[in-house]
C-alpha cells in the first residue's frame, strides 16, 4: 500500500447498484447540515469560533506558537471579535483594520489564523466526544441517501463508518484509490474537510526553477487517525499527510462573506474543479431527492451561493423539513424562503431541533 492514499482529481463516481435501485424503487432523502447539526458533538457554531480558538490555544498542549501570536495581533488591531465572518473577510482581502499591514504580513496572518481554526477543530475530533444525534442519523440513513454539509468536522462520517455505511473510496464525491468497497451513503462537504489535504507538486518556491508547481490531490489524510473506526487493513497510519493544510496552504473554504471555492496559491487558484464538481453533485442530489431535511443550517444571507443551490436546484415536489434549533423564528424564516420559491410540501414539526426531528421520525 502506498504511504499516502491518493485520489484522482474530480473524477465522477458511478452510483452503486444499491444506490440505483434505491433511487428507482424507494424514497431518496437528502440531508443538509450546518454548524448547528455538529454542535451536539462539541463543535462550535460560527458565532462561537473566535472564543473557541482563543480557549483552545490557552489549553492545548504545545500549540504552534504562531497561533497565539496571530490571535494577539488580531486582538490588537481589531479589538474584540464580534463577527467572525466579517473578520475573516477583512483578513483574507486585506481590508478594514488590516488594510495598513504589509500584504505579505497580512497573508501570513490569515494563514496562521486559518491553521489555528483547523487545528482547534482537529483537537475536538481527537477528544472522541459522543455524537448521539449523528449516531441516530447514521442508523437511519439508507443506501442511496446523501448528505450535503457545510461543516469541516468528521463527526458524521465517524458514525457512518461504525455502521458500515461510509467508505472513503467514493463517499466524499471524488474517487480515492483506497482498496475497499464503495460507500452506501455519499457525504458532500461543500466547504471542505479537516481530513482533506493537498501536496505541492514540482519545484518549491524560491528554488532555481519554480515552473510546474501546483497543488495536487485531494488526499484523505489518515495519519492523524481522525477516522478511528476505520478498518485497520485499509487505514494506513504511516501516511505523510498534514491534516487540513499542506505547506501552510489551507484547503477548506473559510467562513467569509465572499467565499472563493478554490485554494488560492501564489501561482493561481487550485481545486476549483474539485469544489465545482462537489457543488454540481450536491445540486443533482437535491434535484433527485423525494425528501429534503435541513438541520442546523439557517441559510445566512452571507451564504448566497448556498441559498441559490438549495432554493433553485432542489426538487420542489420533495417533502421538506427544516430544523434550525429552538429558535422557531429561524426555522420559520427558512420555511418561508422555500415557500416563496415555490415549495409547497413543507412539514413543520413542533420541536425543530436535531433531537426533535429524530424523535418525530421515531414516533
Amino acid at each position: 500500500m502506498s504511504s499516502c492514499p491518493k485520489v484522482a482529481r474530480c473524477r465522477g463516481t458511478t452510483p452503486s447498484a444499491a444506490q440505483s435501485v434505491h433511487g428507482i424503487l424507494g424514497y431518496m432523502t437528502a440531508y443538509v447540515l450546518g454548524a448547528g447539526a455538529s454542535h451536539h458533538a462539541g463543535y462550535p457554531l460560527c458565532s462561537e469560533l473566535w472564543p473557541h480558538m482563543i480557549d483552545w490555544v490557552s489549553k492545548a498542549r504545545s500549540p504552534d506558537p504562531r497561533f497565539a501570536e496571530a490571535l494577539s495581533i488580531v486582538a490588537r488591531l481589531n479589538g474584540p471579535v464580534r463577527d467572525v465572518e466579517t473578520l475573516f473577510t477583512d483578513l483574507c482581502l486585506g481590508q478594514g483594520v488590516f488594510a495598513a499591514l504589509d500584504p505579505n504580513k497580512t497573508r501570513v496572518l490569515a494563514r496562521n489564523i486559518s491553521r489555528c481554526l483547523l487545528a482547534s477543530l482537529e483537537g475536538i475530533s481527537k477528544r472522541g466526544l459522543a455524537a448521539g444525534c449523528y449516531a441516530a442519523l447514521a442508523s437511519k440513513l439508507a443506501s442511496g441517501d446523501g448528505v450535503v454539509t457545510f461543516n469541516y468536522d468528521v463527526a458524521l462520517e465517524t458514525e457512518l463508518i461504525r455502521v458500515l455505511k461510509f467508505r472513503v473510496r467514493d463517499g466524499y464525491g471524488f474517487e480515492a484509490n483506497w482498496d475497499e468497497p464503495g460507500s452506501q451513503v455519499q457525504l458532500l462537504k461543500l466547504h471542505g474537510s479537516i481530513n482533506w489535504i493537498g501536496e505541492i507538486s514540482g519545484p518549491r518556491p524560491r528554488s532555481i526553477s519554480a515552473g510546474g508547481i501546483r497543488l495536487v490531490g485531494p488526499y484523505v489524510d489518515n495519519r492523524k487517525c481522525l477516522l478511528p473506526e476505520y478498518p485497520g487493513v485499509v487505514l494506513d497510519t504511516t501516511c505523510s499527510g498534514r491534516g487540513g493544510t499542506t505547506d501552510g496552504l489551507v484547503t477548506v473554504i473559510l467562513p467569509t462573506h465572499r467565499k472563493r471555492f478554490c485554494v488560492p496559491t501564489s501561482l493561481g487558484d487550485e481545486w476549483d474543479d474539485l469544489y465545482g464538481s462537489l457543488w454540481r453533485k450536491a445540486g443533482e442530489l437535491l434535484a433527485g431527492s423525494d425528501r429534503i431535511v435541513i438541520i442546523g443550517y439557517s441559510m445566512p444571507r452571507a451564504d448566497e451561493l448556498a441559498a441559490q443551490l438549495l432554493l433553485d436546484r432542489s426538487n420542489r415536489d420533495a417533502l421538506l423539513t427544516v430544523c434550525c434549533g429552538n429558535a422557531n423564528e429561524a426555522t420559520r424564516d427558512v420555511e418561508q424562503r422555500f415557500h416563496d420559491a415555490g415549495f409547497t410540501r413543507i412539514q413543520h414539526i413542533d420541536d425543530p431541533t436535531f433531537e426533535g426531528y429524530l424523535a418525530h421520525q421515531a414516533a
